[in-house]
């Protein structure tokens, strides 16, 4: 059982890198940056296998105690938690950036003669 010894408030929570932008009078964006934000959620209802949590407006069942949950018990996992998420969008980003530098370079070295 998790005590306040262990960071946990009652509470549960979710980190997430939100970006906010400036925009000129036409409409361009012209800077945005990174805000880290926690969602704070109230426990409804804890059984063994699973955690029911509301934000307010709506219900979210945690399953278990697996490496991957939608919020975590203190805003120290939570951040964790981002971070791994985050480890896990940047590997996704870099193989398709890898995929598409493998064709590029196929295409140049395939270019059609006279065509």
């Amino acid at each position: 059982m998790l005590t306040e010894e262990h960071g946990y408030d009652g509470f549960w929570y979710r980190c997430e890198i939100r970006r906010f932008g400036t925009w000129d009078e036409d409409g361009y964006l012209l800077s945005s940056r990174p805000i880290l934000h926690f969602t704070k959620f109230t426990v409804e209802k804890e059984t063994p296998k699973c955690v029911k949590l509301s934000d307010g407006w709506d219900t979210y069942l945690v399953q278990g105690k697996g490496k991957k949950q939608y919020a975590c018990p203190t805003r120290e996992t939570a951040w964790a938690d981002c971070v791994e998420r985050k480890k896990r969008h940047v590997a996704g980003c870099e193989a398709k950036l890898n995929s598409a530098n493998r064709d590029m370079r196929h295409l140049m070295l395939n270019k059609p003669n006279g065509t």
